[in-house]
């Protein structure tokens, strides 16, 4: 029998929110160890190109609670959770990297090519005479070569809510309504009005109110959703429709679920009720504190990065095993 070598072995991969090996970064490693004082103990420390190669350390219990401090040029400083390699083992370690939005750049596939699951946006859009880039330009009938104009080059304004846009349908269309599991949320949606980088003002199916009305009324069967104040988006509620702020109603998706908020406005049109949507992501920056598995990622800006977005719903396709088809949410980052 050979004697124990008292060392072991870290596989540690890097991947994307989608699953896929880290390559195009370098970066610095940092493995440390706390002591029984709680300091931190760096144990190994250097430049790093990826993907990495497996790294020999001392076998517990010689080093006991110990994690990674892993820097990258385009992806954002994180933590690893606690690990420990055994002796003559190999301890496979993957962790997802969130990425830096000031390194990366939307690739948007021309309209025409868009994958048949963005069928139902594009039938909305083709309704959507009036669309317009919340407090910035009008769109109009936003599909064909008018959408595929709007490019990485393009106004930031503009550019980000389109990115704001297939962030939502992605999010909305792959979120069921909870009382029967059976219709998409986006499905409701009739003709969109205004888009952001964060939000979507819309006109939607009277059916897509009483359903969350019915969620209001019973959280506890609902417990994907919460309570939240209405009334702080009275203003998003275009002022033609004569929405009045007592009238209006919202819930909220729980954070596992992503902090997709639904707030609605009964109003009038041409003499016939309408219900205006407000859909929107959270800004607050909290959404990512909640997505990956890690310690702690480096959030540098107060609002939430459209790219940010990108980060939390890819991550969840990846989670369910859905296929992305290379353009999970209408579009890559490169």
């Amino acid at each position: 029998m050979s004697s124990p070598s008292n060392q072991g072995t870290l596989n540690l991969r890097l991947l994307t929110v989608e699953g896929k090996p880290i390559s195009d970064s370098n970066g610095h490693l940092e493995i440390i160890t706390l002591q029984p004082n709680l300091k931190e103990k760096v144990i190994f420390s250097k430049p790093v190109t990826f993907p990495l190669d497996p790294i020999s350390l001392p076998a517990f219990p010689q080093i006991k609670e110990t994690f990674c401090r892993v820097t990258t040029t385009r992806f954002r400083e994180a933590d690893t959770k606690f690990f420990k390699v055994l002796d003559s083992e190999v301890t496979d370690l993957p962790v997802k990297l969130l990425r830096k939005p000031d390194q990366w750049q939307p690739d948007f596939p021309p309209f025409d090519e868009l994958p048949s699951g963005f069928d139902r946006l594009k039938e909305v859009l083709e309704r959507s005479p009036e669309l317009k880039v919340r407090n910035g330009e009008g769109l109009a009938l936003f599909v064909g070569p008018k959408y595929d104009q709007i490019s990485q080059s393009s106004d930031e304004r503009t550019r980000s809510a389109k990115l704001g846009l297939l962030n939502l349908y992605t999010k909305m269309s792959n979120l069921l309504e909870p009382a029967e599991n059976k219709v998409n949320w986006f499905s409701f949606v009739d003709e969109i009005l205004e888009i952001a980088q964060s939000r979507m003002i819309a006109l939607v199916r009277p059916e897509m109110g009483q359903k969350v009305l019915d969620i209001s009324q019973d959280f506890d069967k609902f417990d994907d959703y919460k309570p939240t104040p209405s009334e702080n988006h009275f203003g998003n509620m275009p002022v033609r429709f004569g929405v009045e702020k007592g009238e209006m109603f919202s819930v909220k998706t729980r954070d596992r679920k992503g902090n997709l908020q639904l707030t609605f406005g009964p109003g009038r049109s041409n003499g016939k009720d309408v219900l205006v949507l407000d859909a929107d992501i959270d800004e607050s920056g909290t959404l990512l504190a909640h997505l990956l598995d890690v310690l702690r990622h480096r959030i540098t800006h107060q609002q939430t990065h459209p790219f940010d977005v990108h980060e939390f719903i890819a991550n969840e396709l990846h989670e369910a095993a859905q296929p992305n088809n290379n353009i999970p949410l209408g579009y890559n980052l490169v």
